[in-house]
């Protein structure tokens, strides 16, 4: 009977005896790729370590900053600020360290201006087609200008006497405590709103203070506006500082804006008509005295004052002062020694000027009147002649003036009279023309009279 062998006990000793027989050259081949293998192994490793050591560089390298001029930085660690108190903000500069996130944080805050327009809050709606025009222009716009205000879309201010305007706003800021703006405000949108808020309160507040013309015309306080505004801020701690604070286009509601501007107009008239009546007046002064115009108001206005106080000792004074400015065109030390110029100083010198000439004519007459007198008196032989020559300057004064009617003592008084006809002539002629009769057709000729007026 045939033996029977189980197959896997023959696969077991035929295994067992290929390991036995051949256990030698398989190991001596499988070594040299098992120390490939475990070079490899130690080269990833290696390569492995290192990566993970620039990792950790890179990550620990992570928060190495610095902070540009436009900024400050705050270290937050765990959210906490880090630093003493005054040594917590870190100024523009670098290079800085900070742990990486998210043990510490490094928090940038703007210290540049930041600016917002408040354009609609206190304007009247606008649809789109409206919006960037002047006001002029939305007052030509026809039926589509706002007239009526809806307070449900539009915003007014109420002034203090109870009036609406309408007004658009710019306002600037910056942040001055970069702790407390961190602590209390935390980011640049929640600075905007808190400012934004605190500019609606402090507008309101100031422009209830004036009436509608003063803002109208622009006549706000600023400063008052920015206190108010920065009162609010101050006491939510923001850390926050308003710069500047401007209004634009303040009107009146435009169902009324036409009335405001006639008012406007009407007192831009006054203003200019009051400023030429000052040229003017300046003109005229200055013409008629120069530079020395108002100190010689001022010395007449003190004559006044001394006069209505009765004061004769002080009026004696304004009067001499007064005589000796117009004598020497000077207004003394008292009212600054301006010299006197002008039509004043023209009138003066022609008035001395006559009193001088006349002066000296009648110095020559009363010279003349002397040797006729003298004459007359110690040479009774020569009056007759002194007479005759009396009598000719007499006749030759009437017969060469204008003189038309002559008083002679009474008496008798013999005068031999040739007048100049042609004289005689024109006066007649402008007798007819000053009793409204035409002097044509008369028929007069040189030396003829017409015909007398009156009782033959």
């Amino acid at each position: 009977m045939a033996e029977t062998r189980n197959p896997f006990e023959h696969h077991h000793h035929h295994g067992h005896d290929h390991d036995h027989d051949h256990g030698a050259p398989l190991e001596e081949e499988f070594d040299p790729a098992q120390q490939s293998l475990n070079d490899a192994l130690r080269v990833s490793f290696w390569v492995l370590k290192v990566a993970m050591l620039i990792v950790v560089v890179f990550y620990l390298c992570s928060n190495i900053f610095s902070v540009p001029s436009t900024e400050v930085a705050v270290r937050l660690r765990f959210g906490q600020i880090v630093g003493e108190p005054g040594k917590q903000v870190i100024n523009p500069g670098g290079p800085h360290f900070a742990l990486p996130f998210p043990i510490e944080q490094v928090v940038r805050i703007p210290t540049s201006v930041q600016q917002f327009d408040l354009a609609t809050e206190f304007w009247f709606n606008l649809t789109p087609d409206q919006v960037g025009l002047t006001l002029d222009q939305l007052a030509t716009a026809g039926a589509s200008t706002p007239k009526a205000l809806n307070p449900e879309r539009d915003g007014s201010l109420i002034t203090g006497d109870a009036n609406i305007v309408h007004a658009r706003w710019s306002l600037s800021y910056k942040v001055i405590d970069p702790v407390a703006y961190l602590k209390n405000v935390g980011d640049e949108k929640a600075a905007l709103a808190v400012v934004h808020s605190a500019a609606e309160a402090g507008i309101l507040r100031s422009v209830a203070r004036l009436t509608a013309d003063e803002v109208v015309k622009g006549q706000i306080d600023r400063e008052e506006a920015i206190r108010n505004i920065q009162q609010t801020l101050d006491a939510l701690e923001t850390g926050v500082r308003v710069e500047q604070l401007s209004i634009a286009q303040p009107t009146p509601p435009m169902a009324v804006r036409d009335a405001f501007q006639a008012v406007t107009r009407a007192e831009s008239n006054k203003a200019r008509d009051i400023e030429k009546a000052l040229q003017d007046r300046a003109t005229i002064l200055g013409a008629a005295a120069g530079e020395a115009h108002k100190p010689l108001l001022g010395m007449i206005r003190a004559y006044e004052k001394d006069l209505v106080a009765g004061d004769q000792a002080a009026i004696a004074k304004r009067e001499a002062q007064i005589d000796e400015a117009f004598g020497t065109l000077n207004t003394g030390a008292e009212f600054g020694t301006v010299p006197i110029s002008g039509a004043a100083a023209q009138v003066i010198n022609e008035a001395l000027s006559y009193r001088s000439s006349i002066g000296a004519q009648i110095e020559a007459d009363a010279s003349r009147f002397r040797n006729y007198y003298d004459t007359f008196k110690n040479d009774p032989a020569r009056r007759r002649i002194v007479i005759n020559r009396l009598w000719q300057e007499a006749r030759r004064d009437l017969l060469t003036g204008d003189v038309e009617t002559m008083y002679v003592p009474p008496g008798h008084a013999w005068i031999k009279l040739n007048r100049d006809p042609n004289v005689t002539h024109e006066r007649q002629m402008d007798d007819l023309k000053a009793r409204g009769l035409s002097t044509s057709g008369t028929g007069l000729k040189r030396g003829e009279s017409p015909a007398p007026r009156g009782n033959p």
